[in-house]
């Protein structure tokens, strides 16, 4: 028997009214990567070296490692290839952190506007680890994730589902995001092939102008699915 928890901390209420900012044109960056066809050339010959180096570099050079890689490509076992085996990185320390210890808190990380959930609103980078933080902390004190675990991350497209992803990555934990869209035989599927060690689901979404999708009651429906068919 499947034993699941239904995670329901996160609420959209529960997120600050924050000032809506239009977005601004691209524009080009002042110093290009590439200047020439020739840098291209150069760059795409050293990428498709065997040896993989041009990869370890450039990793290495451009991410903030736990414990930097000192091997490139892991090929003793192709066509199971591993890329960086010895080494130890957190993508939201990528996705967060750096950004924030480089001065850039304050600035936007999610510039977020529905067509049909109301209002737009911008998050800081400061703001969104705030909330990862919060939300990791009830991954582990409230249903034990711990790394290696598997979260099941059931939600509309809404700031709260990203808060949930780099939480679980933030800890070690893997995350399976299934289409909002599913009805609750098809998602009781994917909760029995995963068998995470939680479920994480919005109380409701929208889809369209006037339907209400019962998130939380089909997660619900769905473990039941499994225990009737087990």
């Amino acid at each position: 028997m499947l034993a699941h928890r239904l995670l329901r901390r996160l609420r959209p209420s529960a997120w600050p009214t924050l000032a809506t900012t239009p977005l601004t044109p691209l524009t080009p960056h002042p110093r290009p990567f590439l200047t020439s066809q020739d840098d291209y050339n150069t760059l795409k010959a050293a990428s498709l070296h065997p040896d993989g180096q041009f990869w370890l570099d450039y990793a290495t050079a451009k991410l903030d490692w736990a414990t930097p890689p000192k091997i490139a490509l892991d090929a003793t076992n192709a066509p199971f290839y591993k890329w960086f085996p010895d080494g130890e990185i957190n993508v939201c320390h990528q996705m967060l952190d750096r950004h924030i210890e480089a001065g850039n808190g304050a600035v936007v990380a999610i510039a977020y506007d529905s067509v049909v959930g109301g209002p737009s609103r911008n998050i800081t980078y400061d703001e969104l680890r705030t909330e990862v933080e919060n939300f990791a902390a009830a991954l582990r004190t409230e249903c034990g994730v711990v790394k290696g675990d598997r979260v099941l991350i059931n939600m509309p497209m809404i700031p709260e589902a990203l808060v949930a992803m780099l939480a679980c990555t933030r800890i070690g934990a893997v995350h399976s995001v299934v289409f909002g869209g599913f009805a609750a035989p098809e998602l009781a599927v994917r909760i029995d092939d995963a068998t995470p060690k939680c479920i994480v689901a919005a109380s409701g979404g929208l889809e369209g102008l006037d339907r209400i999708v019962p998130y939380g009651v089909r997660v619900l429906v769905a473990h039941c699915w499994i225990l009737f068919s087990s």
